[in-house]
């Protein structure tokens, strides 16, 4: 839309002329003049506001009374809800093209004689409006002018529009990406914790309480949290390589064993079984547990991969197993001799300081024949946006904010095509 501001005592009549020109090159529904057709009751400046909004260019009639001069020395420009004024203000706020007209001779006026909120209006280029012979030249130069100005208006905005879908979509990509590293990192199995290859664990280094991974005991079935270390035993009976093993005492249960020599076997149990490499054998005593322990150094949140598998064919009936932080299980089972559990996937466990994860052997009754190999990886990997968050919340949030860039985007595109 195209919006003509006039003052009526200064130049009404060529005004109307004005429009008549630019309704037959732009159409009607394209050309406002009567700003001061004002509806009653309402605010003219909130009415005369809402019709800048839908203008692409404010073309400003100066005459030789466009200031209103009133006999007692006063002018109407300098009054904040001169209509002329809030025309004109309400333009240059908004940015939109404006073109000063200057009828006949009217020179434009100064900046200093202006209000401190019209004077940019000063520094906009003007065309002349000879109301005599030159009118025709004269208003084609304006339709000219109003035309370029109008393409101009649109291709800035439709950069504008550009750039801000541009930002949006690499913003939303960007928070989608980070959100899907951080859900891979923390539910691939790589990089995970894993006892049999931990620098803690060798033949040589002494079971500590301050040990990451450690081997303990329970001198009953209860499951209370409170397991006591395993003495490092070493003993060779069932094993034909020298083998790390951890003892209760020379009755050899309950005893854990980590295989560091290369693919080993293990006597027991009614038959010679292949030992892995890195595996751990773990068998619970008389009424008494066997467990790997994990301490949490600090709050995070971790992820848990474990196995359970009976390496015995000769019998006996089987164990229960269970994973439990602290003295509260997390997962438990039990299966039958030669059985095993498969593998078991805890995700997003949250741990405070101080804190363990105990896998834990039962003999299930009877002791005997329940030899199992036990695997544990624990993954922890420092959190993008904090240990505090779960990869649900994160993802939530993530794609939160992605529809929120979509619905943004759309916004700004149809606001600024309905202006």
């Amino acid at each position: 839309m195209i919006a003509i501001s006039y003052r009526r005592e200064d130049s009404l009549p060529v005004a109307g002329r004005v429009y008549d020109r630019l309704e037959q090159r732009f159409g009607k529904d394209n050309v406002f003049m009567d700003f001061d057709s004002i509806r009653p009751g309402f605010d003219f400046r909130d009415q005369i506001k809402e019709t800048i909004e839908k203008s692409k260019v404010v073309v400003v009639l100066i005459g030789p009374h466009w200031l209103g001069e009133q006999t007692d020395g006063s002018r109407r420009i300098d009054d904040p809800n001169d209509f002329v004024r809030v025309e004109v203000v309400s333009a240059l706020k908004r940015g939109i093209p404006v073109i000063p007209v200057l009828i006949n001779d009217t020179h434009m006026p100064k900046p200093e004689t202006l209000p401190p909120d019209m004077q940019a209006v000063a520094f906009r280029h003007a065309l002349p409006l000879d109301t005599g012979l030159d009118f025709r030249q004269h208003a084609d130069r304006l339709t000219a002018a109003i035309q370029g100005a109008t393409t101009i208006h649109r291709s800035s905005k439709l950069h504008k529009r550009k750039f801000l879908r541009t930002v949006t979509w690499v913003s939303s990509v960007s928070v989608f990406i980070a959100v899907m590293i951080e859900a891979f990192l923390f539910r691939s199995p790589s990089g995970f914790s894993d006892p049999a290859t931990s620098a803690e664990f060798n033949t040589v280094s002494p079971q500590a309480d301050t040990n990451r991974w450690s081997y303990r005991y329970k001198d009953d079935t209860t499951h209370d949290g409170n397991y006591t270390l395993l003495p490092a035993y070493t003993h060779t009976r069932n094993f034909t390589v020298p083998i790390g093993v951890w003892n209760r005492n020379d009755n050899e249960i309950p005893h854990v064993g980590l295989n560091l020599s290369g693919n080993s076997t293990y006597t027991g149990g009614g038959g010679v079984f292949t030992w892995p490499n890195g595996a751990l054998v773990m068998h619970p005593g008389r009424n008494e547990l066997v467990v790997l322990s994990w301490l949490s150094p600090e709050q995070r949140r971790v992820w848990i991969r474990c196995s359970f598998t009976s390496i015995n064919r000769n019998g006996g009936n089987g164990i229960k197993w269970s994973v439990d932080q602290n003295a509260t299980p997390l997962k438990s089972g039990q299966y039958g001799y030669f059985g095993k559990s498969g593998w078991i996937i805890m995700d997003s466990i949250p741990v405070n300081a101080g804190d363990r994860i105990n896998f834990i052997v039962d003999p299930n009754g009877d002791y005997q024949y329940d030899s199992t190999q036990v695997r544990a990886y624990i993954s922890y990997h420092p959190w993008l946006i904090g240990p505090a968050f779960p990869v649900g919340l994160v993802l939530f949030i993530g794609f939160t904010v992605i529809i929120g860039m979509i619905a943004m985007t759309v916004w700004w595109i149809k606001n600024d095509q309905a202006r």
